[in-house]
Parts: structure tokens; sequence; C-alpha cells
């Protein structure tokens, strides 16, 4: 099968690292994939993509609605004829521009909740896109489902669930539930509002026991900001801001405790890593968080506020019992979310939208 990956880019976030780990896959169980970046940004995924021979086209897209991107894009589609075009982010109304009239059907999986993922305008198209059948929407939680049934008015059956998963071999499980000296506390995100870093230097003023650092590792439009309240409150013996990494496994497993206060979210590869590896976790009760999360059995659920998030984390770092308990389920539950679970539930969804019978794969959506 000929796969047509596109994206608005590769970077270190969820979706990009998803799309990435499952092109990777696909390839290696001998379809032929081709990953688009509407963007022309050479990341860690585009190397990585092309040093396993999984060719990235870059289609040098200008910021607003590209027409000439859009042009590109079906040049491409009708170079290569690819079985199934698979898009991410808003890449998905460049792909229905650029198949008009090719036929081609489309799957979209959608990464964050309904009313984020698209607005004015691009929800518009999505809408005429879902209800005519030309793509098919992909729910990656039971929340995010719930939104895009609630947003788009179409029944569940019409955007099945696949969770997203992760190459579980990565990741080494910490072996020991002990605190470390400081208090080891990561954060992986993108500096943005969506990711809340302000929760997270607030929440510093309400923890009594100040032997910790918080670790964050990401960057984005907001770093700036977040470092000028960090100097402003004074706080900058608590934060080491690493920046972008190729060897987040490895912060993880040097850590005590993992962070995701964000204000919204679909499912993230984040907390499936800190899962992956053991970690007692604490995170936003938000989009699909709750669906991996349990509260108090393999992790803290918070609302996204600096008094939760303190609290949560006292209690985490006075309670060696409460760390190991959630931590060894996090690991245990991790094992759902492996990326060839994943990747063989896209496979059966490309297949359903092709015009032959290629039902040979067993999975159905529950």
């Amino acid at each position: 099968m000929v796969i047509m990956q596109i994206i608005p880019d590769l970077g270190t976030g969820g979706a990009e690292i998803m799309c990435k780990s499952l092109s990777i896959t696909l390839s290696q169980k001998g379809h032929r994939v081709i990953v688009v970046s509407l963007y022309d940004k050479e990341t860690s995924n585009t190397k990585e993509l092309e040093e396993k021979s999984i060719p990235v086209i870059f289609l040098n897209k200008k910021r607003g609605l590209d027409i000439g991107c859009i042009f590109r894009l079906r040049k491409l589609i009708k170079s290569y004829s690819p079985d199934v075009l698979h898009t991410h982010l808003y890449a998905l109304k460049y792909a229905l521009f650029a198949s008009f009239g090719t036929k081609k059907k489309i799957i979209h999986t959608i990464h964050n909740i309904a009313s984020k993922e698209a607005e004015g305008t691009n929800k518009w198209i999505n809408s005429i896109a879902y209800k005519l059948k030309i793509a098919k929407p992909i729910s990656i939680s039971k929340k995010i489902q719930e939104t895009v049934i609630q947003e788009y008015s179409i029944t569940k059956d019409d955007t099945p669930i696949i969770y997203n998963g992760i190459d579980l071999s990565k990741f080494t499980p910490v072996n020991s539930y002990a605190i470390h000296c400081p208090v080891q506390i990561v954060h992986v995100g993108r500096f943005q509002y969506q990711k809340n870093h302000e929760c997270i230097v607030d929440a510093v003023n309400y923890l009594i026991d100040k032997n910790f650092i918080i670790t964050c590792i990401g960057d984005g439009e907001k770093r700036d900001e977040i470092v000028t309240k960090i100097e402003e409150r004074k706080v900058n013996a608590f934060f080491a801001l690493v920046g972008l990494s190729n060897h987040v496994e490895e912060y993880l497993q040097n850590s005590d405790i993992f962070i995701l206060p964000s204000r919204w979210e679909g499912l993230p590869i984040s907390i499936l890593e800190a899962m992956a590896t053991g970690l007692p976790i604490i995170a936003s009760d938000v989009g699909g968080v709750s669906d991996i999360i349990k509260h108090e059995e393999n992790g803290i659920l918070i609302n996204p506020n600096p008094i939760e998030l303190a609290n949560a984390l006292t209690k985490l770092i006075n309670d060696e019992e409460l760390r190991t308990r959630i931590g060894r389920q996090a690991l245990k539950d991790s094992g759902k979310y492996s990326i060839e679970a994943m990747t063989e539930k896209y496979e059966y969804e490309y297949r359903s939208i092709l015009p032959v019978n290629y039902q040979s794969i067993g999975y159905r959506n529950s």
C-alpha cells in the first residue's frame, strides 16, 4: 500500500512525533510511505525519517492560505498516486483541495479536542468533508471522540478511536522510587499557552519543601515570557530549561515525578512516555488524559491551577508508597499503547476506505 502522510511540519509536538513513528512502523511492515511537510522545516524528526529511507518532501508553504502549496501538493498526489492520504492538524484542507477530482479518500487524525483542532473556515471545511465521507476523522481518545461528535454532528461510528502509541523499547523503567536530593521533577512540552507553564512557575510559591528542581524540556513562542516570569518571581534556582532534546527518555529515567498541567489536551505522547518509564504522573484532568490516567491508580489528576499542582507534588514527594504504587501501575498500563498496536489499527482504517476488499486485519473499533 502507498501511504502519503501530510502534516504542516515535523517539529517536536505530539502530533508530529506520532506521524513520524507511524510512518516508520508502516514502512517496516512493507508499505511505501511518503511524508509531506507543508513548511520547509528540517528537524530531528525529518532526519530520522530520511535515515530510515522514508522520503520527506517539503512544500515551501507561505504563511496563511497558500494556493501555490495546494498546486504543489496536487502534483505530488498525481505523481505518487497514493492509495491513502493521511492528514494531521490543519493539513486536511490542503489535502482536500489538492485531491479534488482524484477520488482519493482521506484519513484525518484529530489530535486535540474538536473546538481547538479547527475553527472558523477550517471547521466548516472539515464538517463538509466528514459529512460527505471524503475524509474519515480518527479520534485519539474517547473524550476527543465525544467532542468530535458534538462539534460536527456525526455518529460514533463515523469517528473511530485509535489511541496514540509509542516505541516502548526506547524507554527504560526507573529501578527505584527513592526520591532524589534535590527532588527531580520533569515537564515535557512546547512553550505555548496550552501547556500552561505559568501554572508550574506559580506552584513553586505553594511548595513548602524547596529542595527540588523542575526540568522543562521543549521550546516555543512563550519561552522568553516564561523565563521573564521565573526571573521576576526569583525562582531561577528551582528551574532547568534545557530546550529541545533528542534524548527525552534519559531525562525521564533520571526523574522522580512527571507533571503536565495543560489547559487542554488530546492524548499526550509525553504522558505515554512517562508511563513507559514508570514515573508517578501528575496531569490535568482535560481532554483524553483521563482515558489513560485514573486518579490515584496510575497517576494523579488535577485541575490546572498552581495550588492543586503544588498539593499533588507535596503528596507525592512525601509518600514513597504512593509514588511506587502509581508508578508501577503506570508502567504496567503503558503496554496498551504500543506503536505496533496503533499501526495495526490504522492499517485497518486505511483498508476500510479503499474501493477493494482489504479487510484482512481483524481489528474492529469498539
